[in-house]
């Protein structure tokens, strides 16, 4: 009986996570029955300021960068990290010496060793980030509407532009 319930809860897991998977992609990809044409909407992956997108008409490339979000403060975050990572590895590498040789609690060591695990997360984290500030096409294109012009604030998942594959 408990396996049976088992197997019919990951069936259900499954399930939802094809729907999700199925939402996600079709939020992103719009296909008009009527005409068949499919649109992408470039949306911004976090708060900022557009400081570049491709102009209202221009066909595009797949690949071809169409929006970027200022860079400066995820730039600013990476740096941060880095540094932070030059001590949290000098201090890993000590307390683990320590911690060989019985000098130091292993205590002090674990805590070392989390601290530099939890920096190097930040920093893949914020890495990711800086990535995610260039939005490139995902198909070859038309830019057929923009919603947020060069200069103006855009919102964490706030739509940017839409671009109509063509070809």
């Amino acid at each position: 009986m408990k396996n049976r319930l088992i197997k019919i809860l990951v069936i259900l897991v499954f399930i939802v996570l094809i729907l999700i998977i199925f939402i996600l992609i079709k939020s992103n990809f719009q296909v008009n029955s009527q005409t068949k044409q499919v649109k992408s909407l470039i949306e911004s992956p976090t708060d900022g300021y557009v400081i570049y997108n491709v102009p209202y008409g221009k066909i595009v490339s797949k690949g071809e960068l169409v929006a970027e979000i200022d860079p400066t403060v995820c730039q600013n975050e990476v740096k941060d990290d880095l540094a932070d990572m030059k001590y949290l590895r000098i201090e890993y590498k000590r307390y683990r010496f320590l911690a060989r040789v019985n000098a130091e609690a292993k205590e002090k060591f674990d805590i070392a060793e989390e601290a530099y695990a939890d920096g190097l997360a930040k920093l893949h984290e914020d890495q990711a980030s800086l990535k995610h500030c260039y939005q490139y096409a995902p198909f070859k294109g038309k830019i057929t509407d923009i919603t947020t012009s060069t200069g103006s604030g855009v919102s964490d998942g706030g739509t940017i532009l839409e671009i109509t594959k063509i070809g």
